[in-house]
Protein backbone atom coordinates (compact mmCIF):
# COMPACT_ATOMS: atom_id res chain seq x y z
CA UNK A 1 0.00 0.00 0.00
CA UNK A 2 2.74 2.54 1.26
CA UNK A 3 4.86 1.42 -1.98
CA UNK A 4 1.88 3.08 -4.24
CA UNK A 5 0.88 5.17 -2.05
CA UNK A 6 -2.62 3.68 -1.88
CA UNK A 7 -5.21 3.34 0.86
CA UNK A 8 -7.64 0.91 -0.88
CA UNK A 9 -7.07 -1.96 -3.05
CA UNK A 10 -10.01 -2.71 -5.04
CA UNK A 11 -10.61 -6.28 -5.97
CA UNK A 12 -12.80 -7.56 -9.18
CA UNK A 13 -14.15 -10.41 -10.68
CA UNK A 14 -15.30 -11.61 -13.32
CA UNK A 15 -16.12 -9.47 -15.80
CA UNK A 16 -14.15 -6.75 -14.28
CA UNK A 17 -16.97 -6.30 -11.48
CA UNK A 18 -16.38 -4.67 -7.74
CA UNK A 19 -16.13 -7.88 -5.74
CA UNK A 20 -14.76 -6.32 -2.28
CA UNK A 21 -11.94 -3.40 -1.43
CA UNK A 22 -8.92 -4.53 1.16
CA UNK A 23 -7.41 -2.13 3.15
CA UNK A 24 -4.49 -1.91 5.71
CA UNK A 25 -7.02 -2.11 8.78
CA UNK A 26 -8.76 -5.22 6.77
CA UNK A 27 -5.80 -6.97 6.21
CA UNK A 28 -4.66 -6.77 9.45
CA UNK A 29 -7.97 -7.90 11.33
CA UNK A 30 -7.95 -10.96 9.25
CA UNK A 31 -4.25 -11.66 10.16
CA UNK A 32 -5.06 -11.98 13.57
CA UNK A 33 -3.17 -14.92 15.06
CA UNK A 34 -6.32 -16.75 16.72
CA UNK A 35 -7.56 -16.61 12.64
CA UNK A 36 -4.75 -18.94 12.01
CA UNK A 37 -4.97 -21.38 14.75
CA UNK A 38 -8.67 -22.10 14.19
CA UNK A 39 -7.52 -23.40 11.05
CA UNK A 40 -5.14 -25.76 12.13
CA UNK A 41 -5.70 -29.21 13.17
CA UNK A 42 -3.11 -30.50 16.47
CA UNK A 43 -2.22 -33.39 13.71
CA UNK A 44 -0.40 -30.49 11.90
CA UNK A 45 1.64 -29.11 15.20
CA UNK A 46 1.90 -31.90 17.63
CA UNK A 47 4.89 -33.82 18.43
CA UNK A 48 4.33 -37.27 17.16
CA UNK A 49 5.88 -39.10 19.98
CA UNK A 50 5.33 -38.11 24.11
CA UNK A 51 7.72 -39.19 26.77
CA UNK A 52 5.38 -41.56 29.06
CA UNK A 53 6.22 -43.64 32.02
CA UNK A 54 4.17 -45.59 34.43
CA UNK A 55 2.83 -44.36 37.68
CA UNK A 56 5.06 -46.61 39.69
CA UNK A 57 8.23 -45.57 38.70
CA UNK A 58 10.33 -43.65 40.75
CA UNK A 59 10.66 -39.85 40.24
CA UNK A 60 14.52 -40.05 39.79
CA UNK A 61 13.60 -42.50 37.07
CA UNK A 62 11.30 -39.91 35.25
CA UNK A 63 13.72 -37.21 35.73
CA UNK A 64 16.61 -39.02 33.86
CA UNK A 65 13.80 -39.88 31.06
CA UNK A 66 13.39 -36.21 30.93
CA UNK A 67 16.93 -35.14 30.75
CA UNK A 68 17.76 -38.10 28.50
CA UNK A 69 15.00 -36.90 26.20
CA UNK A 70 15.18 -33.26 26.61
CA UNK A 71 11.95 -32.77 27.20
CA UNK A 72 10.29 -30.99 30.07
CA UNK A 73 7.27 -32.94 30.67
CA UNK A 74 6.41 -37.26 31.02
CA UNK A 75 2.75 -38.59 30.59
CA UNK A 76 2.12 -40.83 33.58
CA UNK A 77 0.19 -43.57 32.28
CA UNK A 78 -1.35 -46.57 33.83
CA UNK A 79 -1.33 -49.85 32.07
CA UNK A 80 -5.29 -50.86 31.33
CA UNK A 81 -3.88 -53.91 29.21
CA UNK A 82 -1.24 -55.05 27.67
CA UNK A 83 -1.84 -52.40 25.03
CA UNK A 84 -3.16 -49.82 25.80
CA UNK A 85 -1.69 -47.03 28.31
CA UNK A 86 -4.13 -44.71 29.52
CA UNK A 87 -2.88 -41.11 30.80
CA UNK A 88 -3.51 -40.41 34.91
CA UNK A 89 -1.43 -37.47 34.95
CA UNK A 90 1.45 -35.40 33.94
CA UNK A 91 4.99 -34.85 35.60
CA UNK A 92 6.80 -31.33 34.60
CA UNK A 93 10.10 -29.28 35.41
CA UNK A 94 8.38 -27.02 37.84
CA UNK A 95 6.35 -30.43 39.67
CA UNK A 96 9.68 -31.41 40.70
CA UNK A 97 11.18 -28.18 41.58
CA UNK A 98 7.83 -27.92 43.65
CA UNK A 99 7.61 -30.75 45.00
CA UNK A 100 10.30 -33.01 45.51
CA UNK A 101 13.40 -30.40 45.86
CA UNK A 102 11.50 -27.53 47.56
CA UNK A 103 10.20 -30.15 49.67
CA UNK A 104 13.14 -32.17 50.82
CA UNK A 105 11.88 -35.27 49.64
CA UNK A 106 14.07 -38.01 48.11
CA UNK A 107 13.59 -38.64 44.12
CA UNK A 108 14.86 -42.14 44.67
CA UNK A 109 12.28 -42.88 46.97
CA UNK A 110 9.38 -41.15 45.80
CA UNK A 111 6.41 -42.42 43.57
CA UNK A 112 6.17 -40.04 40.71
CA UNK A 113 2.20 -40.41 41.28
CA UNK A 114 2.69 -38.70 44.33
CA UNK A 115 3.87 -35.24 42.63
CA UNK A 116 2.42 -35.63 39.33
CA UNK A 117 -0.64 -33.63 38.17
CA UNK A 118 -3.92 -35.86 38.19
CA UNK A 119 -6.50 -35.50 35.74
CA UNK A 120 -4.70 -34.53 33.10
CA UNK A 121 -6.10 -32.27 30.84
CA UNK A 122 -5.99 -34.13 26.91
CA UNK A 123 -6.59 -33.36 23.40
CA UNK A 124 -7.20 -35.02 20.44
CA UNK A 125 -5.28 -34.96 16.88
CA UNK A 126 -8.76 -33.84 15.03
CA UNK A 127 -9.01 -31.12 18.12
CA UNK A 128 -8.05 -27.76 16.38
CA UNK A 129 -5.26 -25.36 17.53
CA UNK A 130 -7.45 -22.54 18.65
CA UNK A 131 -9.45 -25.23 21.01
CA UNK A 132 -5.93 -26.15 22.28
CA UNK A 133 -4.60 -22.71 23.20
CA UNK A 134 -7.88 -21.75 24.71
CA UNK A 135 -7.42 -24.88 27.27
CA UNK A 136 -4.48 -23.93 27.67
CA UNK A 137 -4.55 -20.29 28.53
CA UNK A 138 -8.22 -21.20 30.50
CA UNK A 139 -5.82 -23.30 32.59
CA UNK A 140 -2.72 -21.95 32.87
CA UNK A 141 -0.80 -24.85 31.34
CA UNK A 142 1.56 -25.05 28.89
CA UNK A 143 1.13 -28.96 27.43
CA UNK A 144 -1.15 -30.97 26.62
CA UNK A 145 -1.20 -34.75 25.47
CA UNK A 146 -2.78 -35.59 22.40
CA UNK A 147 -4.63 -38.93 23.11
CA UNK A 148 -6.44 -41.34 20.36
CA UNK A 149 -9.39 -43.42 22.50
CA UNK A 150 -7.10 -43.90 25.65
CA UNK A 151 -3.20 -44.52 24.44
CA UNK A 152 -1.10 -41.18 23.95
CA UNK A 153 -0.12 -40.75 20.46
CA UNK A 154 1.55 -37.33 21.08
CA UNK A 155 1.84 -33.77 22.49
CA UNK A 156 1.48 -30.12 21.92
CA UNK A 157 2.98 -27.13 23.78
CA UNK A 158 2.34 -23.53 23.73
CA UNK A 159 5.50 -23.36 21.61
CA UNK A 160 4.17 -25.75 19.35
CA UNK A 161 1.18 -22.99 18.73
CA UNK A 162 2.94 -19.96 18.64
CA UNK A 163 5.35 -22.02 16.21
CA UNK A 164 2.34 -22.64 13.67
CA UNK A 165 1.14 -18.84 14.26
CA UNK A 166 4.79 -17.13 13.16
CA UNK A 167 4.55 -19.93 10.25
CA UNK A 168 1.22 -19.06 8.94
CA UNK A 169 1.19 -15.14 9.27
CA UNK A 170 4.36 -15.33 7.75
CA UNK A 171 2.88 -17.38 4.64
CA UNK A 172 0.25 -15.13 4.91
CA UNK A 173 2.19 -11.78 4.45
CA UNK A 174 4.23 -13.25 1.52
CA UNK A 175 1.25 -14.17 -0.43
CA UNK A 176 -0.15 -10.93 0.42
CA UNK A 177 3.05 -9.17 -0.58
CA UNK A 178 3.52 -11.09 -3.88
CA UNK A 179 -0.51 -10.38 -4.59
CA UNK A 180 0.17 -6.85 -4.44
CA UNK A 181 2.94 -6.78 -6.45
CA UNK A 182 1.65 -8.38 -9.16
Amino acid sequence: FRRYRIRHLPIVGDGDRLVAIVSPESIRQVMQPANFLKLRRVSDVMTKEAICAPMHDSVMSVARCMAEYRVSCVVITEADDEDSHRPVGIVTERDYARKVVLQGRSSSDTPVRDIMTANVLTTTSLDTSDRCMQMMTEHRIRHLPVVDGDDVVGMVSIGDLVKAVIEDQRAELDSLQRYIAS
